[in-house]
């Protein structure tokens, strides 16, 4: 994605947010790499966001820990991140992340990942609020992967699985 279409989305969204509009949303497609997704997670302008998705892009588990970190998307309810390029170290930074606790819905879709990267969501304290999950068409994702995340202590809002 260029630098230009990024600073379009984002002059939007901070239109959205002087506003005063809730529950801002912003959909990116095609070009978005680790690079950009770091831009973009620094940007202070993504504060309002409560929806960031990111499908049909180049995005690798660095782009994802660097969203994952990001103060400015506390508020963030729903990531969607399907058909990219995000494995099980991708997942790790989610699941390390304490900044992650408002998200209900990660979809995960056609990436790279396996049970281990399951296992550890499964783990993460602060991911209470989680109610959908999607990781279908994975491969290497089993029902052992699956059925950590229904076993899990932590994830009990968590009604919805989709994969395994």
């Amino acid at each position: 994605m260029e630098t230009g279409e990024i600073s379009v989305a984002l002059s939007w969204l901070e239109a959205v947010a002087q506003e005063g509009g809730r529950g801002a949303r912003l959909k990116l497609v095609g070009g978005v790499d680790d690079a950009a997704a770091k831009r973009l997670a620094d940007d202070p302008r993504l504060g309002r966001l409560e929806e960031l998705r990111l499908g049909l892009n180049r995005l690798g588990s660095r782009g994802l820990a660097a969203l994952a970190e990001s103060p400015q998307l506390e508020r963030l309810k729903v990531l969607e991140l399907r058909e990219n390029r995000i494995d099980d170290e991708g997942l790790r930074a989610v699941a390390r992340s304490t900044r992650r606790g408002a998200l209900e819905e990660l979809r995960l879709g056609e990436n790279l990942l396996s049970d281990a990267g399951l296992e550890a969501l499964a783990r993460a304290e602060h991911l209470g609020s989680l109610r959908m999950l999607d990781v279908s068409r994975q491969p290497q994702v089993t029902a052992r992967g699956v059925e950590a995340l229904r076993r899990s202590p932590f994830l009990g809002r968590l009604t919805e699985v989709t994969g395994g």
